[in-house]
């Protein structure tokens, strides 16, 4: 029998081991909270550290894209300068420690670093290595991303960019407090529970009943709510989930808005820079019809830009092999790459000084390419006026076919006159053979000098070789190369030239080329029994040469083109005589070097006067 001391003893020690085990859970679930706070915050690290790094990655990817586009447009047209400027204000926007446009060879035409910069003049092609797909890698303290592009007649262009991965500091005073606060929170409730250890048990069952409940993640926190009578116990604990699912929330919401920011800005960036594109770019959704496009797409489809969101495709483009190539891209059945090149009526008359007859219509480039995505197909299609490109392209066809004519010309001639010189014994007709054979190699070498020379402009290597140019001499030379020539055209050819001329500083041979040009051309364009007057006047700042004649004369919208090389006026007129379309680009550029200029009046039928204006002392 035990006692009623035994019993109370007994009870004692069933009471101390009771509250021992509830003394050790209590410090067990302070362990445990401590533990779960620091899992909670490593995660916390590890998710944010994951999300700098993917935006970091997309980031680098962008700027590698935009620069890759941006660097194959300018380097087609040796903008080299605002392909620097571009790539060294990308670097330090983004903070890249490196940026870099270089060529298969190595030859880094531009840098973040401008020390990398090989500032030799590119080729006019170079090697072309395989193109690799756009590539991003990313290390343990930096992001890599790398592309190609093929810049049409010349070679590959290659860029890489890199930079480095944003790292989150971790203060450890916020996990030593953090710790110490679970700690003393866990200490307080376990005296609670010491304390009020027998009036608490029903909540405290409650709750651990809610909790064996529980057989995996809870979703709602609230799922795990207790009844209110219990005491205050189950009162704070449905507040604690309360708090606990008010905090869970704004946590979510707050990183889908991170994200969804993030995106947003990335997004913008994107439209930004296909907006700043001079390539017409035009997305299509999975049903055909417009999502976006730029400011060029409608300048080059004839169609304001907010009208075209929402168009299908028919209404879009006027072009069916064009329509039929988005359906086909937007409808999953063509896979890869097309292109069309076709003419646009509406294109934009950035081509209206062009040589070509057909200077109302454009040509227009279109190239689709289709993009998978989860919710259907989109087709993006880039829009390229390459109406200059071909006019270059016809440009060069006839000067080609110009240039064999003005070479057979004289050959046939010099041919002509050797057999005449071998089979005919007659002296005088020897001497006159020989003086047609001289005068057909001068042509022969003017019309190679100035291939030579235009070429040598368009290299940036033309030298002038300076001295003395006694104007005098110069212009009597000159007078006499084409005395025949205007005797035979029964021009009348005048030298208006004061008692005395000064002495200029220069390439005597170079200023000579110039102004054989300007006087040959006067006789040809002058009809039969027209005039050409050659006219000095000098003060003790300038020289001016008039070359002044009353032929078919220039139309005033073309006056100034005829200084492009290969450019030859549309008159029909001028169709009938040979001309290389050279003389006038080297006349105005070897006079440029010297410090002067050659300008150009002119009325059509009335004649022209073109004007070489150079320093008394050439520059």
């Amino acid at each position: 029998m035990i006692s009623p001391m035994s019993l109370k003893s007994l009870r004692r020690r069933v009471f101390t081991r009771g509250e021992g085990v509830v003394a050790l859970s209590g410090l067990a679930l302070g362990g445990v909270l401590i533990a779960a706070t620091a899992v909670w915050s490593w995660w916390a690290v590890d998710t944010q550290q994951t999300l700098l790094r993917s935006t970091r990655h997309s980031e680098i990817e962008s700027v590698c894209s935009g620069i890759t586009s941006a660097a194959e447009r300018l380097v087609a047209r040796n903008d080299l300068s605002a392909l620097r400027t571009m790539v060294t204000e990308c670097a330090q926007q983004h903070d890249l420690r490196t940026l870099r446009v270089a060529l298969p060879n190595g030859h880094v035409i531009a840098d973040a670093d401008p020390k990398q910069i090989d500032v030799a003049p590119l080729p006019e092609s170079w090697t072309d290595s395989p193109l690799s797909a756009p590539q991003a890698e990313t290390l343990s303290d930096s992001i890599i991303s790398s592309g190609s592009a093929v810049i049409p007649g010349r070679g590959a262009i290659e860029v890489t960019a890199a930079g480095s991965v944003p790292v989150v500091v971790w203060n450890s005073s916020s996990i030593v407090f953090g710790a110490g606060a679970i700690g003393a929170a866990s200490l307080a409730g376990l005296w609670l529970m010491y304390r009020y250890v027998r009036g608490k048990t029903r909540a405290l069952s409650a709750v651990r009943e809610c909790l064996m409940s529980v057989s995996g993640p809870v979703d709602d926190p609230m799922q795990l709510k207790v009844p209110e009578n219990l005491g205050p116990e189950a009162v704070a604990w449905n507040q604690l989930l309360h708090i606990a699912n008010t905090q869970r929330t704004a946590i979510v919401a707050e990183r889908a808005a991170e994200v969804l920011r993030h995106r947003t800005d990335n997004d913008s960036e994107l439209v930004t820079a296909i907006d700043s594109m001079s390539q017409g770019v035009v997305i299509f959704d999975e049903t055909g019809r417009v999502r976006h496009a730029n400011g060029a797409a409608g300048v080059l489809l004839g169609v304001r830009r907010d009208a075209l969101i929402g168009l299908e495709v028919d209404k879009a483009c006027g072009h069916a092999e064009v329509q039929a190539a988005i359906k086909g891209m937007c409808a999953g059945q063509i896979r890869q790459r097309r292109l069309v090149e076709a003419t646009n009526k509406s294109a934009p008359q950035s081509h209206a000084h062009s040589s070509t007859p057909d200077v109302g219509v454009g040509v227009l480039r279109y190239s689709m390419r289709p993009v998978r995505r989860e919710e259907g197909v989109m087709c993006v299609m880039v829009i390229e006026d390459i109406t200059q490109q071909r006019a270059a392209d016809e440009a060069r066809n006839a000067f080609v076919a110009h240039a064999t004519h003005e070479l057979r010309t004289p050959l046939t001639n010099i041919r002509l006159y050797i057999e005449q010189l071998i089979d005919d014994d007659d002296a005088a007709a020897r001497a006159n053979a020989l003086n047609v054979v001289n005068q057909e190699v001068r042509r022969l070498e003017r019309i190679i000098t100035d291939m030579l020379s235009v070429s040598e402009i368009e290299a940036g290597t033309l030298q002038i070789r300076r001295g003395d140019v006694r104007l005098d001499a110069l212009l009597t030379e000159l007078e006499a190369d084409f005395k025949a020539q205007a005797h035979e055209k029964e021009i009348t050819l005048t030298f208006q030239l004061p008692p005395k001329l000064p002495v200029l500083q220069g390439d005597r041979d170079k200023v000579a080329v110039a102004l054989h040009n300007l006087v040959g051309n006067a006789l040809k364009y002058t009809p039969q029994g027209g005039q050409v007057t050659v006219r000095v006047e000098h003060t003790a700042q300038t020289l001016s040469i008039e070359v002044v004649d009353n032929g078919i004369g220039i139309k005033s919208d073309e006056a100034e083109m005829v200084f492009e090389k290969f450019y030859r006026a549309k008159d029909k007129r001028v169709a009938n005589i040979t001309g290389t379309g050279l003389g006038l680009t080297l006349a105005r550029q070897v006079i440029r070097l010297h410090g002067g200029d050659i300008t150009v009046k002119s009325q059509l039928d009335k004649g022209t006067t073109f004007t070489v204006t150079l320093p008394a002392i050439a520059a």
